[in-house]
């Protein structure tokens, strides 16, 4: 799937980013999109695919993650095309195309069931990490916190 996001308010770098799914977006250097402002987590929020949708799960952040007016949580919730996404204060506007297969079976999204790529956290002892899953890095790792001795 091809995915961009363009800013609509906020100061950022570019004025849009092509997505490569998934996509972690925060302030960390270490994120795929990065924000650099105080408001938005090191690891804010989870940009990826499930069944030809873009998805979002927010990543523990403090400021929170919104889909329009709705705030979300680490449960996914879909992006639909023309979307507003909030990230701390930058706002984008969702830009993709669902190019489905011709006699494609559907899945119909359940917010209780954890996605195809990318298990809900905290669902038991059975579910497996998935490769590019998000990382939780120590504090250490980030400029703006000198709380833990840097890795080398």
């Amino acid at each position: 799937m091809e995915a961009k996001l363009v800013v609509i308010d906020g100061d950022t770098e570019a004025r849009q980013y092509d997505l490569e799914l998934p996509t972690i977006i925060g302030r960390s250097r270490r994120t795929d999109l990065t924000l650099g402002n105080p408001l938005v987590s090191r690891q804010h929020c989870e940009v990826f695919e499930a069944n030809g949708i873009l998805m979002v799960r927010d990543l523990g952040s403090l400021n929170g993650t919104f889909v329009g007016e709705t705030r979300i949580a680490e449960q996914a919730m879909p992006v639909k095309p023309g979307d507003l996404l909030s990230v701390g204060p930058v706002t984008f506007r969702a830009i993709y195309r669902t190019d489905k297969l011709p006699g494609a079976k559907e899945v119909p999204w359940e917010p209780q069931r954890p996605t195809l790529d990318a298990p809900l956290f905290g669902t038991g002892d059975d579910v497996k990490d998935t490769p590019g899953r998000p990382q939780r890095f120590p504090k250490g790792d980030d400029d703006d916190d000198e709380t833990l001795p840097r890795r080398k």
